[in-house]
């Protein structure tokens, strides 16, 4: 599991030094191996950071594929409360790796909320406001765009929520009552 053990070694330097100051050779050594070793994972510590923003994303994407999608008109204000509470936790829980690979001095354009399109969290929630309109649970014109400012909102409720830990309830509370009232167009 030696990619395993470069990714693990590089979130820890990263959080620890950050991303511009941890090394190739500091990230074999912290796990265990040669410097040869990491070459034969990534190509480019550049890489390694995109290897980390893809297991922040996938973990977050089954954690909400876990929560029950309603089949019908009823249960969705229940399920968009799971589902904002599980983005702002997933967020939380890696708050200070999610701060290495989508808020430093690396950060391209495209990289901090993800790269638009082929985002697998703006695909997910896509999917769900189109399942929303169709169950006749929400009403919008443009689901999409809907989604994509709810990907928005999330994530800076997540970062309230990580600079704030004592107003996290305050501001999931929050959080739940705009994404519903944005999606199903009820108070």
């Amino acid at each position: 599991m030696r990619r395993g053990d470069l990714l693990d070694a590089a979130a820890r330097l990263f959080v620890e030094r950050g991303y511009e100051a941890t090394t190739v050779e500091d990230i074999a050594r912290a796990a265990g191996v040669a410097k040869g070793t990491f070459y034969l994972y990534f190509r480019t510590k550049d890489q390694l950071l995109t290897a980390l923003r893809q297991a922040f994303v996938d973990d977050l994407v089954q954690r909400v594929s876990q929560l029950q999608r309603p089949r019908g008109r009823g249960g969705w204000r229940s399920y968009i409360d799971g589902l904002v509470g599980t983005a702002i936790d997933a967020h939380v829980a890696a708050r200070e790796l999610h701060d290495v690979v989508t808020h430093g001095p690396h950060e391209r354009p495209h990289a901090r909320h993800g790269a638009g399109e082929a985002d697998p969290i703006r695909i997910m929630l896509r999917e769900i406001t189109m399942s929303g309109v169709a169950a006749g649970a929400f009403r919008l014109k443009d689901p999409g765009t809907a989604a994509d400012l709810v990907y928005d909102m999330l994530h800076a409720a997540a970062d309230h929520v990580c600079h704030a830990p004592a107003r996290a309830g305050e501001i999931t509370a929050a959080a739940r009552e705009m994404t519903w009232r944005a999606l199903s167009g009820r108070p």
